[in-house]
């Protein structure tokens, strides 16, 4: 009887490869993130939905939106849950293209941002985590906020 009851006990926890979320929910390890190809939509920020439309472009190495030159483009690198970025500069710093001392550097394409994009790039600056966040979406943690982006 001991025996059965063991075994009816660990069929009810999380099985091989999961862990228990809590609140009876089952988070499998494997899903994992490996990369962020494709077209992703700024769905959140902390939780509360963005509707603007805003759209990433991703691939196996960077993400970013809007034209290279609004400067919100990332590297980056998926390692299991962990997520590490870097802002690419654009265009690329070079010692010849530096302004005077004391003369502001002029912005390379001065655009509209839509609505969460300034946010979203807080986070992806300050990025340490990525996990699933439903069917076909992602969060991103760092500096104490999420990005929630959904698949295209």
């Amino acid at each position: 009887m001991p025996l059965l009851l063991a075994a009816a006990i660990s069929a009810c926890g999380p099985g091989a490869g999961e862990t228990n979320g809590g609140g009876g929910d089952t988070t499998r390890t494997s899903e994992a993130i490996p990369t962020l190809a494709g077209h992703w939509r700024l769905a959140a920020i902390d939780g509360r939905a963005v509707a603007s439309g805003a759209v990433m472009v991703g691939d196996g190495a960077s993400i970013g939106w809007g034209p290279a030159c609004a400067g919100y483009a990332w590297g980056y690198v998926v390692s299991g849950r962990r997520f590490r970025t870097q802002r690419r500069a654009y265009p690329p710093i070079a010692a010849t293209n530096l302004p005077s001392p004391g003369v502001p550097a002029p912005h390379p394409c001065p655009i509209g941002l839509p609505p969460g994009v300034a946010d979203a790039a807080n986070v992806l600056d300050a990025a340490r985590s990525i996990e699933p966040s439903g069917t076909g979406a992602v969060r991103i943690s760092g500096g104490g906020h999420t990005v929630t982006l959904r698949s295209q």
